[in-house]
């Protein structure tokens, strides 16, 4: 519950790996700092994650690079950051095969 940050990169985890990831956003109210990069979560892990950051009121950073995400998932996590108290500063979603409509949400 005090953590601040988590770092998850490079595991190479997929979806499974997202579940019990989003479930404990909720359990750190102090968390700040998230880093995803290098997973394999795909539109859904996206999707599961995005209910998480939903309840995050503090969180600054969220880095989800290189995490399949496409539109979708993209989707997904930009509606979640607008619901998450307006603390984020930095959202990096670099390499997850956005079109060009993808980036518009």
């Amino acid at each position: 519950p005090h953590l601040e940050a988590m770092d998850f990169s490079m595991n190479f985890f997929g979806v499974q790996g997202a579940i019990p990831l989003a479930a404990s956003i909720g359990r750190c109210p102090r968390l700040t700092h998230l880093h995803i990069m290098g997973n394999f979560i795909g539109p859904t892990g996206a999707a599961r994650l995005s209910e998480g950051i939903v309840g995050s009121g503090r969180l600054q950073t969220l880095c989800l690079e290189e995490c399949s995400l496409r539109e979708a998932g993209a989707t997904r996590v930009a509606e979640a950051v607008l619901h998450c108290g307006g603390t984020l500063e930095e959202l990096r979603l670099d390499r997850n095969a956005l079109a060009h409509s993808g980036a518009l949400h």
